[in-house]
Protein backbone atom coordinates (compact mmCIF):
# COMPACT_ATOMS: atom_id res chain seq x y z
CA UNK A 1 0.00 0.00 0.00
CA UNK A 2 2.63 2.10 0.56
CA UNK A 3 4.53 1.86 -2.45
CA UNK A 4 1.32 2.38 -4.53
CA UNK A 5 0.79 5.86 -2.09
CA UNK A 6 4.00 6.93 -3.12
CA UNK A 7 4.29 6.06 -6.36
CA UNK A 8 6.05 8.59 -9.01
CA UNK A 9 3.76 10.22 -11.86
CA UNK A 10 4.98 13.10 -13.61
CA UNK A 11 2.31 16.18 -15.55
CA UNK A 12 3.50 17.77 -18.57
CA UNK A 13 2.06 21.72 -19.00
CA UNK A 14 1.91 22.69 -22.90
CA UNK A 15 1.20 26.33 -22.63
CA UNK A 16 1.40 29.16 -24.89
CA UNK A 17 4.94 30.28 -24.10
CA UNK A 18 6.27 27.30 -22.44
CA UNK A 19 6.38 23.39 -22.41
CA UNK A 20 6.98 22.54 -18.37
CA UNK A 21 7.61 18.55 -16.95
CA UNK A 22 6.85 17.87 -13.12
CA UNK A 23 8.23 13.93 -12.06
CA UNK A 24 7.14 13.74 -8.45
CA UNK A 25 7.04 11.00 -6.09
CA UNK A 26 3.23 11.42 -4.53
CA UNK A 27 1.49 10.62 -1.96
CA UNK A 28 -1.73 11.89 -0.40
CA UNK A 29 -0.05 14.86 1.55
CA UNK A 30 3.03 15.52 0.15
CA UNK A 31 4.91 15.92 -3.21
CA UNK A 32 8.28 14.93 -3.49
CA UNK A 33 9.80 16.71 -6.62
CA UNK A 34 12.56 14.29 -8.99
CA UNK A 35 12.85 16.01 -12.10
CA UNK A 36 11.31 19.99 -13.03
CA UNK A 37 12.15 21.20 -16.38
CA UNK A 38 10.92 23.87 -18.62
CA UNK A 39 11.47 24.59 -22.47
CA UNK A 40 10.83 27.78 -23.89
CA UNK A 41 8.79 26.42 -27.45
CA UNK A 42 6.14 29.77 -27.83
CA UNK A 43 3.93 27.17 -29.37
CA UNK A 44 1.35 30.19 -29.02
CA UNK A 45 3.64 32.36 -31.40
CA UNK A 46 1.77 33.92 -34.26
CA UNK A 47 -1.81 32.02 -33.84
CA UNK A 48 -3.27 35.45 -32.89
CA UNK A 49 -2.28 36.80 -36.04
CA UNK A 50 -2.46 33.47 -38.48
CA UNK A 51 -4.76 31.66 -36.23
CA UNK A 52 -2.89 28.01 -36.42
CA UNK A 53 0.24 26.92 -34.35
CA UNK A 54 2.98 27.20 -37.30
CA UNK A 55 5.00 23.98 -38.80
CA UNK A 56 7.66 24.93 -36.92
CA UNK A 57 6.64 25.32 -33.28
CA UNK A 58 4.14 22.20 -33.70
CA UNK A 59 7.33 20.15 -34.58
CA UNK A 60 9.44 21.77 -31.52
CA UNK A 61 6.17 20.98 -29.35
CA UNK A 62 5.96 17.61 -30.25
CA UNK A 63 9.51 16.65 -30.12
CA UNK A 64 10.22 18.19 -26.74
CA UNK A 65 6.81 15.75 -25.33
CA UNK A 66 8.33 13.30 -26.85
CA UNK A 67 11.95 14.27 -24.74
CA UNK A 68 9.92 14.61 -21.38
CA UNK A 69 8.30 11.54 -21.88
CA UNK A 70 11.75 9.97 -21.71
CA UNK A 71 12.41 11.54 -19.00
CA UNK A 72 9.31 10.91 -16.88
CA UNK A 73 9.74 6.85 -18.32
CA UNK A 74 13.49 7.11 -17.26
CA UNK A 75 12.45 8.01 -13.29
CA UNK A 76 9.89 5.44 -13.53
CA UNK A 77 6.78 7.21 -13.76
CA UNK A 78 4.02 5.26 -13.53
CA UNK A 79 1.46 7.64 -15.29
CA UNK A 80 1.82 11.02 -17.64
CA UNK A 81 -0.95 13.83 -17.22
CA UNK A 82 -0.47 16.08 -19.56
CA UNK A 83 -2.37 19.61 -20.19
CA UNK A 84 -2.94 21.83 -22.62
CA UNK A 85 -4.30 25.90 -22.69
CA UNK A 86 -4.73 28.81 -24.63
CA UNK A 87 -2.48 28.58 -27.72
CA UNK A 88 -4.32 25.12 -28.24
CA UNK A 89 -7.87 26.52 -27.43
CA UNK A 90 -7.45 28.99 -29.79
CA UNK A 91 -5.30 27.11 -33.09
CA UNK A 92 -7.25 25.86 -35.80
CA UNK A 93 -5.07 22.79 -35.75
CA UNK A 94 -4.95 22.41 -31.86
CA UNK A 95 -6.75 19.46 -32.42
CA UNK A 96 -4.47 18.09 -34.57
CA UNK A 97 -1.38 18.61 -32.26
CA UNK A 98 -3.17 17.09 -29.84
CA UNK A 99 -3.68 13.90 -32.40
CA UNK A 100 -0.09 13.73 -33.08
CA UNK A 101 1.18 13.91 -29.37
CA UNK A 102 -1.57 10.90 -28.80
CA UNK A 103 -0.04 8.85 -32.38
CA UNK A 104 3.57 9.67 -31.71
CA UNK A 105 3.84 8.83 -27.56
CA UNK A 106 0.43 7.51 -26.40
CA UNK A 107 -0.56 10.62 -24.17
CA UNK A 108 -3.68 11.94 -24.11
CA UNK A 109 -3.44 15.40 -24.22
CA UNK A 110 -6.22 17.17 -21.74
CA UNK A 111 -7.00 20.59 -23.29
CA UNK A 112 -8.95 22.34 -20.18
CA UNK A 113 -10.95 25.69 -20.16
CA UNK A 114 -9.60 28.67 -19.06
CA UNK A 115 -11.71 28.39 -16.20
CA UNK A 116 -10.51 24.79 -15.31
CA UNK A 117 -6.90 26.45 -15.83
CA UNK A 118 -7.71 29.50 -13.49
CA UNK A 119 -8.71 26.85 -11.35
CA UNK A 120 -5.76 24.69 -11.11
CA UNK A 121 -3.45 28.23 -10.96
CA UNK A 122 -5.60 28.51 -7.51
CA UNK A 123 -4.83 25.46 -6.13
CA UNK A 124 -1.36 25.45 -6.89
CA UNK A 125 -0.66 28.61 -5.54
CA UNK A 126 -2.47 28.56 -1.92
CA UNK A 127 -1.22 24.25 -1.51
CA UNK A 128 0.86 24.90 1.31
CA UNK A 129 0.70 24.43 5.36
CA UNK A 130 1.74 28.08 6.01
CA UNK A 131 -0.98 30.27 7.31
CA UNK A 132 -3.07 32.25 5.06
CA UNK A 133 -4.52 35.23 5.35
CA UNK A 134 -8.39 34.95 4.92
CA UNK A 135 -8.55 37.45 1.23
CA UNK A 136 -6.09 35.59 -1.48
CA UNK A 137 -5.90 36.55 -4.93
CA UNK A 138 -4.15 34.73 -7.61
CA UNK A 139 -3.21 36.33 -10.67
CA UNK A 140 -1.50 34.32 -13.11
CA UNK A 141 -0.05 36.14 -16.65
CA UNK A 142 0.37 33.28 -18.90
CA UNK A 143 1.49 33.06 -22.84
CA UNK A 144 -1.58 33.39 -24.39
CA UNK A 145 -4.48 33.80 -21.76
CA UNK A 146 -4.71 35.54 -18.18
CA UNK A 147 -6.04 34.24 -14.84
CA UNK A 148 -7.50 35.72 -12.14
CA UNK A 149 -9.11 34.16 -9.05
CA UNK A 150 -9.64 35.85 -5.83
CA UNK A 151 -10.62 33.46 -2.27
CA UNK A 152 -12.11 33.92 1.41
CA UNK A 153 -11.72 31.53 3.46
CA UNK A 154 -10.28 29.45 1.21
CA UNK A 155 -13.42 29.65 -1.14
CA UNK A 156 -12.80 30.96 -4.62
CA UNK A 157 -15.21 34.63 -4.68
CA UNK A 158 -14.39 35.90 -8.56
CA UNK A 159 -12.50 33.41 -11.14
CA UNK A 160 -11.75 34.62 -14.58
CA UNK A 161 -9.85 33.82 -17.86
CA UNK A 162 -9.34 37.06 -20.03
CA UNK A 163 -7.43 35.14 -23.54
CA UNK A 164 -4.46 37.96 -23.33
CA UNK A 165 -0.92 37.38 -22.33
CA UNK A 166 3.06 38.17 -22.86
CA UNK A 167 3.43 36.05 -25.42
CA UNK A 168 0.10 37.41 -27.62
CA UNK A 169 0.67 41.23 -26.72
CA UNK A 170 4.46 40.58 -27.85
CA UNK A 171 3.54 39.22 -30.89
CA UNK A 172 0.63 41.92 -31.39
CA UNK A 173 2.10 44.75 -30.31
CA UNK A 174 6.11 44.36 -30.43
CA UNK A 175 6.86 41.92 -33.47
CA UNK A 176 10.31 43.58 -33.41
CA UNK A 177 13.01 45.04 -30.81
CA UNK A 178 11.80 48.47 -31.42
CA UNK A 179 8.32 49.23 -29.28
CA UNK A 180 5.43 50.33 -31.61
CA UNK A 181 3.62 53.06 -29.45
CA UNK A 182 0.26 51.58 -30.80
CA UNK A 183 -0.63 49.85 -27.62
CA UNK A 184 -2.47 52.59 -25.79
CA UNK A 185 -4.68 53.79 -28.91
CA UNK A 186 -5.53 50.30 -29.65
CA UNK A 187 -6.43 49.61 -26.03
CA UNK A 188 -10.53 50.21 -26.39
CA UNK A 189 -10.14 48.18 -29.43
CA UNK A 190 -8.91 45.53 -28.06
CA UNK A 191 -10.68 45.36 -25.22
CA UNK A 192 -13.98 45.32 -27.20
CA UNK A 193 -12.83 42.62 -29.34
CA UNK A 194 -11.28 40.09 -26.67
CA UNK A 195 -12.46 40.28 -23.22
CA UNK A 196 -15.27 38.11 -22.36
CA UNK A 197 -17.67 40.43 -20.45
CA UNK A 198 -17.94 44.27 -18.99
CA UNK A 199 -16.77 42.88 -15.52
CA UNK A 200 -13.48 41.36 -17.35
CA UNK A 201 -12.66 44.48 -19.22
CA UNK A 202 -13.53 46.96 -15.77
CA UNK A 203 -11.14 44.24 -13.91
CA UNK A 204 -8.31 44.49 -16.98
CA UNK A 205 -8.20 48.36 -17.21
CA UNK A 206 -7.94 48.33 -13.33
CA UNK A 207 -4.56 46.04 -13.55
CA UNK A 208 -3.68 47.70 -16.80
CA UNK A 209 -4.06 51.78 -14.79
Amino acid sequence: MQQQASAVQAAVDIGSNTIEVLVARCSPTHLDTIEHQTTMARLGEGVDKEGEISSDKFKMALEVVRKYQKLAESHGAEAILAIATEALREARNGQAFIEAVKQETGIEVQLISGYAEATLDFLGATNTNSAQPDDVGVLDVGGGSTEIVTAKNKSITLLTSIPIGSGSIQDRYLPSDRCKNTLLCEHDALSSKHFLNRDDERMARTLLG
